[in-house]
């Protein structure tokens, strides 16, 4: 008989805005609509590196901002 594996050890859950509170916002032209787009980042420097790979792609609008609490 298999016998349960127990752990011992706890996993801390925080909320969303803390976890990743910098966020960004892009939309992207498909024909005649406009697709939105999000991202949740948990460090200021990924997002605002992740911004900068978006313009060339043809991303429009793009807005960063920070997640409030839900």
């Amino acid at each position: 008989m298999i016998k349960p594996i127990k752990n011992n050890y706890e996993c801390s859950v925080r909320p969303f805005h803390e976890t990743f509170p910098y966020a960004l916002e892009w939309f992207v032209k498909d024909s005649k609509k406009k697709l939105q787009h999000n991202a949740y980042f948990p460090y200021e420097d990924y997002r605002n590196d992740y911004a900068r790979k978006l313009k060339p792609s043809g991303a429009i609008e793009i807005k960063k901002f920070k997640t409030k609490p839900r």
